[in-house]
């Protein structure tokens, strides 16, 4: 998912619950109209930087991003695709 400035507050939470956490750390109480609005207004509203907000959330995307590789790379333990030499 492309987080930009038209990003849906509450598409980003579906897809990234753990972005909560990065807006409360600017403070950012969400409410319902909140949840309404893309980042652009959010930002606006709250006097937040878009540029930062956006790093911020980007991070959170590439952590993500590093997590299902390392899914990958287990994925054939997880099947049964090894051998049991005992």
């Amino acid at each position: 998912m492309q987080v930009n400035r038209r990003t849906q507050v509450s598409v980003l939470l579906q897809s990234y619950p753990e972005a909560r956490e990065i807006l409360s750390w600017y403070d950012i109480d969400l409410d319902e109209a909140d949840l309404e609005r893309d980042l652009g207004q959010l930002c606006a509203s709250y006097g937040i930087d878009l540029g930062d907000l956006e790093a911020e959330l980007e991070a959170l995307q590439d952590d993500d991003d590093e997590d299902y590789e390392d899914y990958e790379d287990y994925g054939s333990y997880d099947s049964g695709d090894f051998e049991d030499n005992d």
